[in-house]
């Protein structure tokens, strides 16, 4: 079984312009990731209360796993019919098939405002180190 555990603490949701409403919510279903199985976990947030388009998103991951290569985020609108790769299989390439190596441990934010690159950072660590949650 793969040592990991996805736990996705929450979302942030802003509203389109004119408004300043912004709203948290929490992940339901979270655990650690069953090996093996190409399903992976599902995390459900029960969003409400929204009447307009979004502005900006942001979302808060717990993340501890020994290879960021072999993850992937993705949001989905309940129907399945949009989604949004927050990442996916990190340092994946024609030459490299198996991704980086670098560890996650601890809470990253990925914000459709964000300026840190989660790729070039694990880039350059090794199995050894973790990406400085932030990155």
């Amino acid at each position: 079984m793969i040592k990991a555990r996805r736990k996705l603490m929450g979302l942030m949701l802003a509203t389109m312009a004119g408004t300043s409403m912004a709203a948290d919510f929490a992940g339901g279903g979270t655990g650690p990731i069953p090996d093996g199985n190409a399903t992976g976990l599902t995390v459900s947030f029960n969003v409400s209360g929204i009447s307009s388009g979004v502005g900006r998103l942001a979302l808060k991951l717990d993340l501890a796993h020994t290879w960021v290569g072999d993850l992937e985020a993705t949001l989905r609108s309940p129907g399945g019919t949009a989604q949004l790769v927050v990442f996916g299989r990190v340092g994946i390439t024609p030459a490299s098939l198996f991704g980086f190596n670098a560890n996650l441990g601890g809470v990253y934010e990925f914000s459709d405002r964000a300026t840190a690159d989660l790729w070039a950072t694990a880039a350059t660590l090794t199995s050894s180190e973790t990406v400085p949650p932030g990155a």
